[in-house]
């Protein structure tokens, strides 16, 4: 049985995209297994092939990606860190999509931030993957690459950095990365003591940044979803060192009756709206490399 954060996904992906056809959508967030693909072809919801895979964005395309220049009442979105995305579809029912974005959106210096070189090529498949990254981002869902090594992970998770103007903050996973090692990292001040600061993940949080998660199939089994599980789905976190980190609602609501210093002299910090997480990892060994993402 899915996961109702996938099902949740899919229902959102779907309400907003509604002419993308059902079956292009749940590869996007079902776990890649030969049972699932079973499941789908038994309600004939498959693909043949790898159709789904080729066309991820279910036959919509992006026209236009720009400011933002008006939201409305009540949303929780920085006016400043906002873009609007038009989308077009080969058969109508063209839609708008507002979403976060990262500090150097429209900025000249963008792709070169997000880690692309000068001589990095467009390829179709590509530009495919990052509008359907665009449409996770625009349902707020975060995302997962997954695939092969050398398919092209990086890349699209560069490109899709570049698109919105982030300069990723970056954690790589090692096989003995503990738990907390995802949230504080050890260093020697001035005066040569320990002192332990907050890693990417948590600034990325804090800042409105993306968070890129490479290799994550490399994690102990249990640590990512024992550490920034809640993070992930309620944009919440309580910290070793005794910070809390608050979705933008919960926090605007706190900081409206005590106060946004007092908060901070609490150890409370709010996490930005354009916050986004964007893991990559290779596919368990027996997996159905066609499905899942």
């Amino acid at each position: 049985c899915a996961a109702y954060p996938a099902l949740e996904s899919i229902a959102r992906l779907s309400a907003a995209f509604p002419a993308a056809p059902l079956p292009q959508l749940l590869p996007r967030a079902l776990p890649p297994h030969p049972k699932v693909s079973e499941m789908l072809r038994h309600f004939e919801l498959a693909f043949p092939g790898d159709e789904a895979l080729s066309a991820p964005a279910g036959g919509y395309q992006v026209s236009t990606l720009r400011p933002a220049e008006l939201l409305a009442e009540g949303s929780d979105n920085d006016p400043a860190r906002t873009a609007l995305v038009e989308w077009r579809h080969s058969g109508g029912g063209d839609v708008t999509s507002v979403v976060g974005c990262g500090e150097h959106f429209g900025s000249a210096d963008a792709a070169a931030l997000a880690g692309l070189g000068p001589t990095f090529a467009e390829l179709p498949s590509q530009s495919a993957l990052v509008a359907a990254l665009l449409q996770s981002h625009a349902v707020g869902a975060d995302a997962l690459l997954l695939g092969g090594k050398g398919s092209g992970k990086t890349a699209a998770a560069r490109r899709f950095a570049a698109a919105l103007g982030y300069e990723p903050h970056v954690v790589y996973c090692y096989r003995d990365m503990g738990a907390r090692d995802l949230l504080l990292r050890r260093e020697t001040d001035a005066s040569g003591s320990t002192v332990w600061r907050h890693t990417e993940a948590v600034r990325a949080a804090v800042s409105g940044g993306l968070l890129v998660i490479e290799a994550a199939h490399r994690l102990p089994a249990g640590v990512l979803a024992a550490t920034l599980g809640r993070l992930l789905t309620d944009r919440a976190l309580q910290m070793p060192d005794g910070t809390r980190l608050l979705p933008p609602g919960h926090y605007d609501e706190l900081a409206a009756s005590l106060g946004a210093d007092e908060l901070t002299a609490r150890g409370v910090l709010r996490v930005h709206p354009a916050f986004r997480v964007l893991a990559t990892a290779e596919p368990p060994a027996g997996a159905d490399a066609a499905g899942g993402g």
